[in-house]
């Protein structure tokens, strides 16, 4: 948990979004939320039938997250799966200047809405052979993210001698979209018998490069859609701005 929260929060701090601008300062804290009760309860609930254990959970935790637990057992080797999802909702994010777009002489008002969406597989073993381990195939993190302005939304633009009042274009709104999935690698780094795709502790233990844990891709795409009207006369509309 303690290296997810790392890679997650490495990759926040990289990103810059049209709207908002960083996204590490607008995201919550979804492994931070659950890690605390989720180790708490586990490491304190001693010997308990896997459906016990899930409901002790899944108390702790609280009704506002998604959660399963599953496991599978034989002499030689126990796993369990754990899934875990919360949504967040802030209506009222503020806005970045010039709504993160450099190249736009702003001023703006109102504020952004946003839609978190979080999701986290880990899947844990014990074998008599490897010992305690991730199971890195099925081992995931992937956080959504959805971005809009609100209904207060008004802006001024001033366009070389023309200044321009800005609206959100009701046909084609600003909203920004981005997609993150962080998987492990089986570091594979202790030699030795074939471990298939087992994160064991000992490979944890061992020396490897922090980027060498894990593969992060991070997709976002955004549309800038303004309707612009000059204080005079006619009304103009930017074409929207895409990037990705």
């Amino acid at each position: 948990m303690n290296q997810f929260q790392k890679i997650l929060d490495n990759q926040l701090n990289a990103v810059n979004l049209p709207i908002v601008g960083a996204l590490k300062d607008i995201s919550p804290d979804f492994i931070s939320d659950i890690k605390t009760k989720l180790i708490d309860t586990i490491n304190n609930q001693g010997n308990l039938s896997l459906s016990q254990l899930e409901n002790s959970i899944r108390n702790a935790l609280g009704e506002n997250v998604d959660f399963t637990l599953t496991g599978n057992s034989n002499p030689d080797e126990s796993t369990l799966l754990i899934t875990l999802g919360k949504q967040y909702q802030f209506p009222d994010l503020n806005l970045a200047q010039n709504l993160g777009v450099p190249a736009l002489s702003l001023d703006v008002e109102g504020k952004a809405r946003s839609q978190f969406n979080y999701n986290l597989s880990l899947a844990v073993g014990f074998s008599k052979e490897f010992g305690c381990y991730i199971d890195t195939e099925n081992t995931k993190l992937t956080a959504n993210l959805d971005l809009g302005l609100d209904d207060e939304f008004k802006g001024k633009a001033n366009l070389g001698f023309l200044q321009v009042d800005l609206a959100n274009d009701i046909n084609n709104p600003t909203k920004v979209g981005a997609n993150l999935e962080v998987k492990l690698n089986d570091l594979d780094n202790l030699g030795g018998r074939d471990d298939g795709v087992r994160l064991t502790l000992p490979e944890l233990q061992g020396n490897y490069q922090f980027k060498d844990l894990f593969q992060a891709n991070l997709n976002s795409n955004a549309n800038l859609g303004l309707a612009a009207k000059p204080a005079s006369t006619a009304i103009l509309h930017f074409l929207p701005i895409t990037s990705t």
